[in-house]
């Protein structure tokens, strides 16, 4: 199992104070490159905004030999969702092993999963499956 930090970035107002908190966490001597981190976004907010979505992605991508592990992006709501699939987009064209998630649940699953395949739909589909197994639901 893959250990996994939490970044809180809901009050963030800008790219560069992400930048600090990023930065600090790090140069936390604690902090194990290789594994996960669950960066929580909020439901809205200037880092998901259009602007600085893209800076947002090239602050994680420029410290991309400290970020081994995987990145999930954690975002409430439909706005804040979109913001983060835009981030995560451009940083998985940058190199990253970066992916935006809706429920928390579905982003620390992925991040400890280090070998599976990625993403929300692939997480959803892990849990459809568990599910018809054990009776819950019927397959179609």
């Amino acid at each position: 199992m893959h250990h996994i930090v939490r970044l809180d970035c809901t009050g963030l107002g800008s790219a560069n104070a992400l930048e600090r908190e990023l930065a600090g966490l790090l140069a936390d001597p604690t902090y194990d490159r290789s594994g996960g981190v669950l960066v929580e976004l909020g439901p809205s907010g200037a880092l998901l905004e259009a602007a600085q979505a893209l800076g947002v992605a090239d602050i994680f991508a420029a410290r991309r030999s400290h970020l081994e592990g995987r990145i999930a992006l954690h975002a409430v709501g439909d706005d804040g969702y979109i913001g983060a699939r835009f981030i995560a987009i451009v940083g998985r064209y940058r190199g990253l092993r970066m992916d935006a998630f809706r429920e928390v649940e579905w982003a620390v699953e992925w991040l400890r999963d280090g070998d599976g395949q990625g993403g929300e739909a692939n997480a959803r589909g892990r849990r459809s499956r568990e599910a018809q197994e054990a009776g819950l639901i019927r397959a179609s």
